[in-house]
């Protein structure tokens, strides 16, 4: 099979990829997937403690924290107010 050529439109990407909080596979466009920034020296968000609770974010766990893709279904299961779109940069 071979690819269509000439350039290929953002808006059409598609990637699949496993949820972060399910591990569920989905596919999504990496231009607009729903993220959570991740700590990744805890694995969890940096507003979030070991229990689940909410903290002040370190700001030093802020900044290398990474985005990680989430599902619809969990992000409106988690309805966590730092989820925001993938930046671009981040699926380069």
């Amino acid at each position: 099979m071979s690819l269509p050529s000439g350039d290929w439109d953002a808006e059409h990407m598609l990637a699949f990829a496993p949820c972060f909080t399910d591990g569920q596979v989905f596919g999504f466009n990496p231009e607009t997937v729903i993220s959570v920034p991740i700590d990744p020296q805890t694995n969890r968000p940096p507003d979030v403690d070991e229990h689940g609770g909410h903290i002040t974010p370190d700001p030093a766990a802020v900044a290398r924290a990474v985005r990680m893709p989430i599902c619809n279904a969990c992000a409106r299961r988690v309805g966590h107010a730092s989820l925001y779109p993938l930046p671009k940069e981040s699926t380069r």
